[in-house]
């Protein structure tokens, strides 16, 4: 027979609990009911989830203590039967407002189960319930709706809301809103994953006020149906207001057929809730509306927005959505409430959910294996995820799924992908819709740093305006800030160039983007250093270098201008040297005379840990203006790694040839390089100071990079008299390091 689990509230049910325990044992039903299963000591919340676990269906008592919300005692465990697929029977106890969840589910009547008569009655019809395999539906609401087909969401909210932390700060915003607020609208906005729609399902499950909700889903057609949408919050409303119900009973059902929107949430919505005398708020939810905006016509945030002077006074929204220039604009009359992954009151309820979720038994046992320090790696996580909660849900499944290292977190897990494919499918149903946007992406995803629409069309021979249009279509992800176009999160150009997911519909060429970037680059510098754009000085080098253009590369970087800009945006110069003893003194000297010309100078840390010296190399060398590398006798492969990674950086490399060094001549990498004669800086003072001359006449004075360190223990200087100059003309290929 079923296992049962009875939930109900202590305060004003108990009795009836003992009673119906009781009796479906005697009848041979294996029930969990709170006093008998939950012993001294036991943890009181694990043990009631794992109650409903284990259980078939749950019977829920519905009384004022129950569901009140957003303290009710039996809610949680009607959210998490309900996430889990659990049969949920309703029994009315007292009269009370059923929670939205499971609004449209058949209610048994024990209210008057005192009398023998009734309880029996309302007995057999619960042991029937409980025999049933369907579960039993709308029953005195039946003939209403049928009339208006509603959409149940109520397995959505349950999903949102496990596991939900925080917001306390935006829940006092939202209750300060309906107490004193003038607009009749709160629009909460946000980047994908930033836990909107969570947010708003848990306002559905506690938020007293509340009386109907709405979900708008891009693959789920009738959410977006506005007609739906209408018959949908009419029905939510019958089941929380009377008054409302009886004026919506007595309207004629010829005219709820009719096909404007606008008429019909008039008729249904506005005019039967003027018949309900409310002394608070009636708020509607609605989520997503962005995802409306895929609906042909008149869509639902359209319909929204005209409609709102039709709602009485009393009828307040709350909705969502991500922030979409369309919407923004349907509702510019109402400011709205941005949810900043980065803001302060985000990022400590993101890491309240991180440390609840990481103190889960699984993932608290796999981090105690594996000797990871949850506080820790929550922070590491934290910082990566910049607040984004969808990316916390998914990375942190991928933990407890062992699909990544605890000990390395920067592995990225593969749970956005399904969101961006969604997405993309919605807003391009055929491959001719997407061919103008994927030029664009080719280009902002290639780019290195955030673009303005102007730069993008440079690329591309298109007009900003055109630029503008097409990019809105995917502002959700791509978003304009401060003027310039740039991906949401790293995730999702990582899933556009093939690096995550598998599907090749909506990849993006990514080398195309580097060719166009790459040509727009080299067009500007026809007309001279000097009249270079920022991104050409700081990025033009990369570009060349990722297209193969080797010459054009050679070129630019050679530039003595170019260099003095590069200089100019004062990230210091990377220093490439050996540590050998007998080879420091000119590095010294060096060193001294660039502080001393006003550049700051850093290296790589010297260690005896060949991962650890590459792992800085790789992080601090693409952040230098220039590189400058000591070229030995000694062919060091470490050096050659160095100077490889700023190559292949876009980091101008120039060389001081230290020692004869007749490796050179075979280095293909390095043909063009700009290089300083240097061998006979011990045979006198003039031979070094003629070879300083050159190289800092090349650079020019410094600008001094307020993050870098100088370093200065360097001893004298001498006078200058000579001048010559060491360069290597050989091919430029590859930088694999020589053995």
């Amino acid at each position: 027979m079923p296992r049962l689990f009875i939930s109900y509230g202590r305060g004003d049910a108990e009795d009836l609990a003992l009673r119906l325990a009781d009796d479906l044992t005697h009848a041979g039903h294996d029930v969990w009911f709170d006093r008998n299963e939950i012993k001294a000591g036991r943890a009181w919340e694990a043990e009631i989830e794992t109650g409903i676990l284990r259980s078939d269906a749950v019977i829920a008592l519905l009384s004022p203590h129950a569901v009140r919300r957003p303290d009710g005692v039996c809610l949680d465990e009607i959210s998490l039967a309900r996430y889990n697929g659990r049969r949920i029977i309703p029994a009315m106890v007292l009269p009370c407002r059923p929670p939205l969840g499971i609004y449209r589910l058949d209610r048994i009547d024990f209210q008057n189960w005192r009398k023998d008569a009734d309880f029996e009655r309302a007995f057999a019809r619960l042991t029937k319930a409980i025999q049933e395999p369907t579960q039993p539906v709308e029953g005195a609401y039946a003939a209403l709706f049928s009339r208006l087909r509603p959409l149940d969401f109520g397995r959505e909210v349950s999903r949102l809301t496990q596991q939900f932390v925080g917001r306390a700060w935006l829940f006092d915003q939202i209750n300060e809103w309906l107490a004193h607020g003038d607009s009749p609208v709160f629009l909460i906005t946000g980047d994908p994953g930033i836990g909107k729609s969570a947010l708003l399902a848990s306002l559905v499950d506690r938020q007293p006020n509340v009386r109907a909700y709405h979900f708008c889903v891009a693959n789920l057609a009738d959410s977006l149906d506005p007609v739906r949408f209408v018959r949908s919050i009419a029905a939510q409303l019958a089941t929380q207001l009377d008054s409302y119900r009886a004026a919506l009973e007595a309207i004629d059902p010829a005219s709820e057929h009719d096909p404007d929107p606008g008429t019909l949430m008039r008729r249904l919505i506005a005019d039967p809730l003027r018949a309900e005398a409310v002394s608070e708020p009636v708020v509607i939810v609605i989520d997503a509306l962005d995802e409306s905006l895929g609906y042909p016509g008149r869509n639902i945030a359209k319909l929204v927005a005209e409609r709102l002077p039709d709602l009485p006074p009393s009828v307040r929204l709350i909705v969502s959505s991500r922030e979409n220039p369309e919407v923004l604009d349907i509702f510019s009359g109402h400011d709205p409430c941005s949810i900043n992954g980065a803001h302060e009151n985000n990022l400590r309820d993101a890491a309240s959910f991180l440390e609840s979720r990481l103190s889960e038994p699984v993932l608290a046992e796999l981090l105690k294996s594996q000797s990871v320090r949850a506080d820790e790696l929550a922070e590491i996580i934290l910082s990566k995820s910049r607040g984004n909660f969808l990316y916390l849900r998914h990375t942190l499944d991928a933990l407890r799924a062992k699909q990544i290292d605890p000990r390395r977190p920067d592995a990225f897990p593969e749970g956005l992908v399904g969101v961006y494919y969604a997405f993309f499918q919605r807003v391009f149903p055929d491959p001719s819709s997407y061919v103008k946007v994927r030029h664009l992406l080719d280009v902002i995803v290639a780019s290195r740093e955030p673009l303005t629409a102007r730069e993008i069309g440079a690329c591309l021979n298109c007009d900003p305006f055109d630029v503008e249009q097409e990019l809105q279509r995917v502002a959700d992800f791509f978003p304009e800030r401060d003027g310039r176009h740039q991906a949401f999160h790293k995730s999702i150009t990582d899933w556009l160039s093939g690096v995550e997911g598998r599907s090749r519909r909506f990849r993006v060429n990514v080398d195309n983007g580097h060719q166009l970037l790459a040509a727009r680059v080299w067009q500007e510098y026809q007309s001279g250093a000097d009249l270079l754009s920022d991104f050409a000085v700081q990025h033009g080098p990369y570009h060349l270098h990722q297209t193969g253009r080797r010459d054009e590369e050679r070129r630019l970087t050679a530039d003595r201008q170019f260099i003095r800009r590069r200089l100019a945006l004062g990230r210091g110069i990377f220093l490439s040297h050996s540590y050998r003893q007998n080879e420091q003194e000119l590095v010294r000297r060096v060193v001294e005379s660039l502080n001393d010309h006003g550049h700051s100078v850093f290296t790589t840390m010297e260690t005896a840990h060949e991962d650890e010296w590459r792992r800085h190399a790789g992080a601090n060398i693409p952040s230098a203006s220039i590189a400058i590398g000591f070229a030995y006798a000694r062919n060091s492969p470490y050096l050659r790694e160095e100077w490889g990674i700023a190559l292949s950086s876009g980091i101008p490399l120039l060389l001081i040839v230290a020692e004869d060094s007749p490796w050179l001549s075979s280095a293909t990498e390095l043909a063009g390089v700009p290089c300083f004669d240097m061998r006979k800086w011990r045979n006198a003072e003039t031979e070094y100071l003629c070879a300083c001359s050159q190289l800092f006449d090349f650079l020019g004075e410094g600008v001094p990079s307020s993050g870098r360190s100088q370093v200065s223990d360097v001893a004298g200087r001498l006078d200058l008299s000579k001048k010559d100059t060491y360069h290597v003309e050989i091919l430029l290929c590859g930088s694999t390091p020589a053995q």
